[in-house]
């Protein structure tokens, strides 16, 4: 394309409405050939679900670890590593206070969840119920002790804090993928999946986050990657769909699978690319959940 904002956003539209119909080329079957939309208990896609692939290979459910095949850096599979004693470890990011997907990994699969959020802040770090942890930081591409971090829901706590207590309030750790593997001491694990669907008001975060994951190489030891995508309009900054579309396709060229997305029913009307262009200029909003599969996960340490 030209460059311009339309032909940006044409080939982001493009690139993610193709993703449900790849085939793997050795088997021409789907990547994914069973998944379930993990949050909430309808059998569809609806807002805080996000597709889970639970294919065997992927998943190795039948294992006692999520992650008990991993590889070193010549292929070589590694099966001392795990030291965890869940089935699997879950990284969540961004719950609005809904807790139905972290609880559905712990009840179901037998999983360990850690939640992220610096905007609940009524909510005290520590254990949210058996087997899910809660801490107050963000994701993004620092580790800072004290970085503002605007929610979504920041308008609830206005009147509650006053303007400088919600102020004070939204400064909160940073943390990016990595920097939380190393202080939970999850280096010698494989992540099973990280879930990323962070926003504040009309600003997404995800970009920034999937873009460190990417460049320091933590995506390697992630077996699945499930972000929703927030996309506000009038676009302000071409450069932020120009990185967006280059940072999903960054993923795919490492290794990763793109192989589910889901467009919310529940935001602005998502026909076809005419109503995806109205972001160049009306005040709309679209967000899709992006799933990703790793193929060969590895223990980055």
């Amino acid at each position: 394309g030209d460059g311009s904002t339309k032909a940006e956003l044409e080939r982001l539209y493009n690139y993610l409405m193709d993703a449900n119909d790849k085939k793997n080329p050795e088997t021409e079957a789907p990547y994914c050939k069973k998944f379930d939309y993990i949050g909430t208990d309808k059998k569809y896609f609806v807002d805080f679900s996000y597709p889970i692939c639970m294919d065997e290979e992927i998943w190795m459910a039948e294992t006692d670890t999520g992650a008990e095949v991993v590889y070193d850096d010549n292929d070589n599979v590694v099966q001392d590593s795990i030291t965890t004693g869940a089935s699997c470890i879950v990284y969540s990011f961004g719950n609005d206070n809904n807790w139905n997907f972290e609880e559905s990994l712990v009840q179901d699969n037998d999983c360990g969840v850690f939640a992220f959020d610096p905007n609940l802040y009524d909510l005290e770090d520590g254990e949210k119920s058996t087997g899910i942890l809660f801490k107050k930081y963000g994701i993004g591409d620092t580790n800072s002790e004290s970085v503002l971090q605007r929610g979504k829901r920041d308008y609830l706590f206005k009147e509650k804090l006053g303007e400088e207590g919600l102020e004070a309030a939204r400064k909160k750790p940073m943390r990016t993928i990595w920097g939380i593997m190393q202080e939970l001491e999850h280096t010698n694990r494989v992540i099973d999946i990280v879930k990323i669907d962070r926003e504040g008001p009309r600003l997404a975060y995800e970009t920034t986050a999937l873009k460190n994951l990417l460049e320091d190489g933590t995506y390697r030891c992630i077996k699945q990657i499930v972000v929703e995508l927030h996309l506000f309009g009038p676009v302000k900054y071409v450069d932020h769909i120009r990185t967006t579309y280059s940072v999903l396709k960054g993923l795919e060229e490492v290794g990763m699978i793109l192989w589910r997305v889901q467009p919310s029913k529940s935001k602005s009307k998502l026909d076809d690319v005419q109503d995806f262009l109205a972001l160049e200029n009306d005040k709309s909003t679209f967000m899709f959940s992006a799933s990703f599969i790793n193929q060969k996960p590895m223990v980055c340490s």
